[in-house]
């Protein structure tokens, strides 16, 4: 399938960051944090950034003190208040770049699969590969949103609504004779999909890669039917 047909995110505030959910990508930044003028600010901003969705992943949002953040970071408080005018203002920036990095990744791998099925396949695999590699800072991205404010709720909803339209271009494929299912159909998938992810990070975050392939099977079916799906997922996943 052609990357058109999964139309990436462009970028959006807090993109300015860079790389925030690769490991090598932050301790890279800590290593240089001494670093004067734009570059040494940015590498500052980003390890602040990703420390903030990391330890809200692990203490929650209310949990989270400028005092760790400059402790997980490597920094301290007086760069820290140079970068950023509060703990809020930090997060809020994190999550603007980290929840856009994420749906940048999951539409690519999306653009990956041979047809619309596949690639709800690769942007499950996606999604579960994140949750193995960093668990804390995948609760912080996707589970300490909601009592984060609105600001950062009306960027989740921004991003989601992409990602919805994305999983709705599933019709374009759908077999002439199969009805399209209704309007809402893929903010209920995405809503499912979100839900199964937060309660893995509750219990397993290893345990979502099981429900993926479930998961797949359920988008297929509402789109093409049960008897396409059996078709197209007869191979398997990734």
């Amino acid at each position: 399938m052609s990357e058109g047909c999964w139309q990436r995110t462009g970028e959006g505030e807090g993109a300015a960051l860079g790389p925030l959910l690769a490991r090598a990508s932050f301790e890279a930044a800590q290593a240089r944090l001494g670093g004067e003028g734009e570059a040494g600010a940015l590498r500052t901003r980003r390890a602040l950034a990703r420390a903030a969705l990391e330890l809200s992943g692990e203490v929650g949002y209310d949990g989270v003190t400028v005092g760790a953040l400059v402790a997980r970071a490597e920094a301290n408080r007086e760069r820290f208040y140079r970068t950023f005018a509060s703990k809020e203002a930090c997060w809020l920036a994190a999550y603007r770049c980290g929840i856009e990095e994420l749906g940048e990744r999951l539409l690519g791998a999306c653009a990956r699969g041979r047809d619309w099925a596949a690639g709800i396949g690769e942007a499950l695999e996606e999604l579960a590969d994140f949750l193995d590699a960093e668990p804390a800072l995948a609760r912080g991205l996707l589970a300490e949103v909601y009592v984060a404010g609105p600001a950062a709720l009306a960027t989740r909803k921004s991003v989601c609504g992409r990602l919805s339209r994305a999983i709705d271009r599933g019709r374009e494929e759908a077999p002439a004779h199969y009805s399209p299912p209704p309007a809402i159909t893929a903010e209920f998938l995405l809503g499912g999909i979100e839900a199964d992810v937060r309660r893995s990070l509750l219990a397993d975050p290893a345990g979502f890669r099981a429900e993926a392939p479930g998961l797949q099977r359920l988008a297929v079916v509402l789109y093409f039917g049960a008897e396409e799906a059996r078709r197209r997922l007869a191979g398997g996943g990734r």
